[in-house]
């Protein structure tokens, strides 16, 4: 088994890298985004933005492309079907990758109370 230590613990004393409230880690505000897409969350994530943060940029800094092209990138009309880019998960992959993330949020939830 290998051991695993706090990647912050080093760093805990400089109060931009964990603590931006005194929120606890069940408390913190997460985006609700979900494995489902919502186009009607996102309307209204994008509301509640522009109303807390009015004066927003809402464009790409000054040298940045206003398009961009190559073999990486790839517009809606590239594909003629969801088969192309949708990957479908069975049951065990999702098991998978919950097991995984129980596992991660347990190891990093371990480290935070470590850190105080």
């Amino acid at each position: 088994m290998v051991a695993m230590t706090c990647p912050l613990a080093s760093r805990a004393d400089e109060p931009s890298v964990l603590r931006t409230s005194n929120k606890t880690v069940d408390e913190a505000d997460r985006p609700d985004i979900s494995w489902i897409p919502s186009l009607k969350t996102f309307r209204e994530r994008v509301e509640r933005l522009q109303a807390e943060y009015p004066n927003r940029r809402t464009t790409l800094p000054a040298g940045w492309p206003a398009r961009v092209e190559g073999a990486r990138a790839w517009v809606g009309d590239d594909f003629k079907s969801e088969e192309e880019y949708v990957l479908q998960f069975s049951e065990e992959d999702v098991k998978e990758i919950e097991t995984g993330l129980a596992h991660f949020k347990g190891e990093l939830l371990a480290c935070l109370e470590r850190l105080g």
